[in-house]
């Protein structure tokens, strides 16, 4: 049921693109655009280490700002590749394993990353 249904101001919903009423409009449904991604020169990432169980180190990023969860996943394995470590995202935090600070740090400010 339509909200002006039978009065002067009921307006039937058509398809914006091809005019046909909404029921029989086949058209593909219209994507929603990507969230624009943040320039690196404009993001600050600060890199931590952590000692973990049983002595194990961690390098925790914090900052990075990504559209989407692909892209930030895309992001992890290119840093996981360029350490040859292993890795993982806790929530805002991308995590390599080991002491990797000596690699990420030129490989991140090549790629215009700001690093507190």
């Amino acid at each position: 049921m339509r909200l002006f249904e039978g009065t002067q101001w009921d307006a039937i919903p058509k398809c914006d693109r091809c005019g046909k009423l909404e029921t029989e409009c086949n058209c593909c449904p219209i994507p929603k655009p990507k969230p624009a991604a943040v320039p690196p020169e404009k993001q600050s990432v600060r890199m931590t280490t952590e000692k973990r169980k049983r002595g194990k180190w961690m390098t925790v990023l914090v900052g990075f700002q990504f559209p989407d969860d692909e892209e930030r996943k895309d992001f992890l394995k290119k840093l996981k590749d360029h350490c040859g470590a292993g890795g993982t995202i806790q929530g805002e935090e991308l995590e390599i394993q080991g002491d990797q600070t000596k690699k990420l740090r030129p490989f991140l400010t090549q790629l215009g990353y700001q690093l507190k």
